[in-house]
């Protein structure tokens, strides 16, 4: 975990471990992104007023299409990258209706387990890795 600079308040930032038949559901970033070609668990900016079950939901059906049920917190980290400080929540995701469709990432993929060291991730989703590799590992089942 890494600290904020003095006096910076990080940004809240919400991601979503989609599951689907024991794989996650990885969003490589395009070109036009921060981090191009840089995977990643989607999601989005937390707003003003909105919680972050809420303002996941909201980012997924904007980002993907899909209109999902958030479950569980699967993990949460502290980054600094060199022009913010973002607080990273990560909860669980079941996917109620539609099919993802990428509408801001170049690619969509469903990982395996063994799948997720192979690719490169942005900084902040590395930190959420290990907890990630743990839920596909114990069958989907989040752990308190």
């Amino acid at each position: 975990m890494t600290s904020t600079r003095h006096g910076e308040v990080p940004l809240r930032v919400v991601a979503g471990v989609i599951l689907r038949d024991g794989r996650v559901l990885g969003a490589r970033r395009s070109e036009s992104m921060a981090h191009p070609g840089a995977w990643e668990f989607p999601g989005g900016k937390v707003e003003v007023g909105e919680v972050d079950r809420d303002a996941l939901a909201r980012e997924l059906l904007e980002e993907l299409g899909l209109d999902v049920h958030v479950g569980p917190l699967v993990g949460a980290v502290l980054h600094a990258y060199t022009t913010r400080t973002i607080h990273l929540v990560a909860y669980q995701c079941d996917v109620v209706a539609g099919e993802p469709t990428p509408h801001e990432h170049d690619e969509l993929r469903w990982l395996a387990r063994d799948d997720l060291s192979a690719l490169r991730w942005v900084p902040a989703d590395v930190h959420l890795l290990q907890a990630v590799h743990k839920l596909l590992a114990s069958g989907g089942a989040a752990r308190p």
